[in-house]
């Protein structure tokens, strides 16, 4: 073995960078140990817990200290469909973009307004059988409908950054436009990602989507509260200009005086305490933080996102704001006079001030234009690095407003000061709210305005003079990226396009709790069968060494999930689990070809540097096809989709990694002390040996049976159609749990006469998935309130009669008496129509994708476009019996078999498995090719074909097996996908065996025939 030196030190340098990564979940799992432990089965006590720690050193290793929070961005993020959560694409409305950029010209003009209405109109039917971006669509039928009005007219250049007039051609115009809304949609990235940092949710996953630049992903692990989350999303991002109380109005003094004031109160009025803490309510994000409800979104103590209870601060030290504000900055210097942080307080702390503070404004103790706001960000030290602190603020305006709306911002920027070496902000006012600013910064000399968005203080500059000409520039000590982001939050303004919730997924964390059960259990199940199988068809030996490289496999898997950040959802265990099996495949080919060395005479250390050598081929070969339909999955899909393919492309590396190099220095291991290895056991030694079945001869018997099987496809498609899924469809899927018996159809039937059509409801593990398309085109904000209050009126005879219709989903901390939980929906679906016909476009391109990619790699690899015709026959005479079955068999099988995102995942899966099987029978065809050049054809791919008999039974087979353990194991909620699977795993073995070789040996035959006459 070469360079085995070299490949040691990769395999151990590999190993400890895995066992790296995966300490900080050891570490993680350890410290939410010791806070079970510690409450003794207190939630809120576990929770109170685990916040404290947020910020504090558990972990060092490699001269590195890592806080809590720090250890759980690095461990293995579960997916929602295991944690329980939220996940929403939002959609940014380019054409809200347009509509503000020329509102003042429309407002002057109906004529002109009623034809951009009706563009707008028109581009929106249009898109929807387009692939073509929205503002290329928009320039086309703007040109065909505006009657020959420049497009430059609508707007004013003022608007914009770059250089056009009124004159100017529409393409510059829509450039222009173009830009614009890339950095309106960007912003609005920013603003969403900052308000759910305010959220407090731990592991968010938030990302534009490369697919559709215009929308973004939200997944938010382990919240409940949907309607408040969906509120927060879509809201309107409203930039503030407010004026600033200063430390010397409200100083240590004075909060002692105000603590004697509230003693007196809150002994005289007990109630009122208890109010206060009823008010501020806190309700759970997930396991480690809190947020405030939605009483404190509004009002004069605007929004905290950090309402925690002090687990330090109770009784009598709970209602001592003295105890609870600090003077001092970080150093333990005291705080500055004059400046706007009025205090710093620990995150933990601010709910106590907030009901404090509460009573003291209720009951007349501080100013009536006091308005307590919360710094955007905790406080970071000299290193930049946050701490649990944050400062806290009191603002005024005039008469309750504030002094100045963001809309008069016109461009704001990040610019940098050479000679100081910091960052600064410029920013200009529009015409109209020059003059405002100047009055402003002239009441103002020497004092701080505060910049506010969303009820959050993100910097406070002092104003050093009056300011005229509408061009300021902020300084602070700005890092570029600080300077940038303020720079972005200044051009927000008022948020010009509002974010739409186009497609939501609500998982109850009870569900979330038993996916992860099934997972694990079929995965344990499908590996201990591998595992077994290798042993007992390949020796105790060889079988050993191929289980430690699964076991390897797996360890690897898992560590470059951690160290990428991936999320591991349900589909994604499915994808290890189906790696496990087809990363057998690679043990197989390198030891079927061992036993044919030695088979020849060959001795073990030959036949084992033989076999190795002869493997390879196939082996890269069979991958390799197999990765591109991972990629293409992971480019197209999204959501579990995408974490299916994240973990099928890792696993395909990884295996390939361990199969080559473990297993090889593990036999030379065994050779270098002279260990006898045997490939096979006395009942497989003489498998599948001596067959000489005619493979070529039969074509046409099969092709006749797969002519009639695809007629029978075709035949149902057309009649009968296929049950598609809410992705094709749009509407909404809600899994319920019912407390008395009842079938699907009677359902249907209580449902019809609340919805005024009957829902789709099938049996779904124990509980029913109702699906329906009532209001989908509906886009008011109450709409999914009035569904979910339409379907607790028809399930109520069948409800425990404590269950109420609201919003938020039931945990299992939860008593079912609780007020406001929704506890018989487990989880909860909506696809809205424009992504629903998003998805079928994007189905039908992934599998075209597919297709001509591995055409195109099969056609390179063996030069012979013949192979590329029977490798893409073999893939589309499977898909189509896939989906034939599927459509006959929808009606009558007790689980979904809905077309959905995971079917096609399934599909695309399919025909990488399937060109696998195929390209290890094209390599040894064209292996033996070069071996015996003068031999028949027919001769040499019917020996090519019993040749590998015994690699395609034993990768078929425990891919098989996987599959059936993850089938009957796996619960409901993949039940669907993986019987695609397992189809999809006969049809492609009877494909790549009687449909690919014989179409290539009768087109070469033909092509022959052509050529001789």
């Amino acid at each position: 073995m070469r360079n085995k030196g070299a490949i040691l030190t990769l395999v151990i340098a590999f190993t400890l960078v895995c066992i790296y990564q995966l300490s900080f979940t050891w570490k993680g799992e350890s410290v939410k140990k010791k806070a079970r432990e510690y409450a003794g089965g207190d939630i809120k006590k576990e929770e109170r817990y685990l916040d404290s720690m947020s910020n504090q050193v558990v972990y060092n290793i490699l001269v590195s200290d890592f806080t809590f929070r720090e250890v759980q961005e690095r461990e293995i993020n579960l997916g929602l469909d295991l944690r329980g959560g939220m996940s929403v694409i939002l959609e940014i409305s380019t054409a809200d973009i347009i509509r503000s950029l020329a509102a003042d010209q429309m407002m002057i003009d109906d004529n002109m307004k009623g034809t951009m209405e009706k563009v707008l109109t028109e581009v929106r039917k249009q898109q929807q059988n387009s692939n073509d971006d929205y503002l290329t669509i928009f320039g086309e039928v703007y040109d065909r409908m505006s009657g020959g009005i420049p497009l430059a007219v609508y707007f004013d250049p003022a608007d914009f950054e770059g250089d056009f007039d009124r004159n100017s051609p529409n393409e510059d115009v829509l450039a222009e436009i173009r830009k614009e809304s890339e950095g309106a949609i960007d912003r609005a990235f920013e603003i969403i990602r900052n308000r759910i940092d305010q959220f407090g949710v731990a592991q968010p996953n938030i990302q534009r989507l490369e697919t559709n630049r215009d929308r973004i992903l939200v997944e938010l692990p382990g919240v409940k509260n949907r309607e408040r989350v969906k509120n927060l999303l879509q809201g309107t991002a409203n930039l503030e200009f407010w004026g600033c109380y200063l430390s010397d109005d409200f100083d240590q003094v004075y909060f002692k005086a105000l603590d004697a004031q509230l003693g007196r109160i809150l002994e005289s009025q007990p109630d009122t305490a208890t109010a206060a803490v009823v008010a501020d309510a806190v309700v759970e994000i997930d396991s480690n933080t809190t947020t405030t409800t939605d009483a404190q979104q509004t009002g004069r103590f605007g929004v905290t996102g950090d309402d925690k209870v002090s687990p330090k601060a109770t009784g009598a030290d709970r209602m001592s704001l003295s105890s609870l504000l600090e003077f001092t900055d970080l150093d333990g210097s005291r705080l500055a006079r004059s400046r706007p942080e009025i205090a710093k307080v620990h995150l933990r702390d601010t709910g106590d001030v907030n009901r404090l503070l509460r009573v003291a404004f209720d009951n007349g103790y501080l100013e009536s234009d006091a308005i307590l706001m919360w710094g955007s960000k905790p406080i970071v030290n000299n290193n930049k690095i946050p701490t649990d602190y944050i400062y806290l603020y009191i603002i005024k305006g005039l008469d309750g407003k504030p002094l100045l709306e963001g809309n008069a911002v016109q461009s704001a920027r990040q610019d940098f000061d050479e000679q100081n070496a910091s960052a600064y902000v410029t920013m200009t006012m529009k015409p109209e709210g020059t003059t405002k600013w100047a009055q402003i910064t002239a009441a103002n000399i020497g004092k701080p305005i505060a910049i506010v968005m969303d009820s959050r203080v993100y910097s406070a500059p002092t104003v050093q003079n009056e300011i005229r000409g509408g061009s300021s520039k902020i300084t602070g000590d700005f890092t570029i990226n600080e300077a940038n982001d303020l720079a972005n939050l200044l051009k927000a303004g008022k948020l010009p396009a509002r974010a739409h919730v186009i497609q939501e997924n609500v998982v109850g964390p009870s569900l979330g709790k038993k996916a992860v059960s099934q997972g694990l259990n079929s995965f344990l199940i499908a590996f201990l069968i591998i595992l077994l199988y290798m042993v007992l068809y390949y020796s105790r030996k060889a079988g050993l060494v191929a289980d430690i490289a699964l076991i390897a496999n797996m360890f690897f898997i898992m560590g470059v999930l951690a160290s990428l950040g991936a999320a591991l959802t349900l589909p994604g265990i499915a994808g290890i689990i189906l790696t496990i099996g087809m990363s057998v495949d690679a043990n197989v080919l390198i030891f079927e070809r061992v036993r044919e060395e030695m088979a020849s005479g060959k001795g073990v250390r030959m036949a084992l540097a033989d076999g190795y050598k002869n493997a390879y081929s196939a082996i890269i070969d069979a991958n390799v096809t197999t990765l591109i339909t991972g990629i293409i999955l992971y480019l197209v899909g999204t959501g579990p989709i995408k974490g299916f393919a994240t973990t099928l492309i890792i696993g395909i590396l990884t295996s390939l990694f361990s199969a080559i190099f473990i297993t090889r220095l593990i036999f030379e291991a065994y050779l270098k002390r002279n260990k006898d290895i045997q490939f096979d056991t006395s009942i497989t030694r003489n498998a599948f040996k001596n067959i000489n079945f005619a493979f070529i001869q039969k074509s046409k018997v099969f092709y006749s049976i797969s002519i009639v099987i695809m007629l029978i496809s075709i035949g149902s498609l057309v009649i009968r159609g296929l049950d598609y899924g809410v992705d094709f469809t749009g509407g909404r899927n809600f899994v319920v749990k019912l407390d008395k018996q009842a079938t699907p159809a009677e359902i249907a039937g209580v449902l019809q006469k609340q919805f005024g059509e009957a829902p789709k409801v099938i049996t779904y593990g124990d509980d029913l998935r109702i699906t329906t398309q009532f209001m989908i085109d509906s886009t008011g904000e109450n709409v999914d309130r009035e569904i979910q209050e339409l379907l607790y009126a028809g399930l109520k005879p069948y409800l425990d009669e404590k269950k109420a219709p609201v919003d938020t989903l039931q945990t299992e901390t939860d008593s079912v008496e609780q007020k406001g939980t929704m506890a018989f929906i487990d989880s909860y679906d909506l696809v809205g129509p424009s992504i629903a016909d998003d998805i079928k476009r994007q189905a039908i391109y992934a599998i075209t994708l597919a297709l001509v990619f591995i055409f195109l790699y099969v056609l390179l690899r063996f030069r012979n476009w013949q192979f590329g015709l029977g490798a893409l026959a073999a893939l589309v005479h499977d898909a189509l019996i896939v989906l034939g079955i599927f459509s006959l068999l929808y009606r009558y099988m007790p689980f979904s078999l809905e077309i959905d995102q995971s079917f096609i995942a399934a599909i695309l899966t399919v025909v990488g498995y399937s060109i696998n099987d195929t390209v290890v029978i094209f390599d040894r065809i064209r292996e033996y090719v070069k071996e015996h050049p003068k031999r028949d054809r027919k001769e040499i791919m019917n020996m090519a074909l019993n040749s590998t008999l015994s690699r395609t039974f034993s990768t078929s087979f425990s891919t098989f097996i996987v599959l059936l353990a993850i089938f009957i194991f796996g619960g409901e909620v993949i039940r669907g996908f993986v019987f695609a699977l397992m189809v999809g795993i006969v049809v492609g073995t009877y494909s790549s065996l009687f449909i690919a070789t014989p179409v290539v040996y009768h087109t070469i035959k033909r092509s022959e025939r052509k050529k001789n006459k």
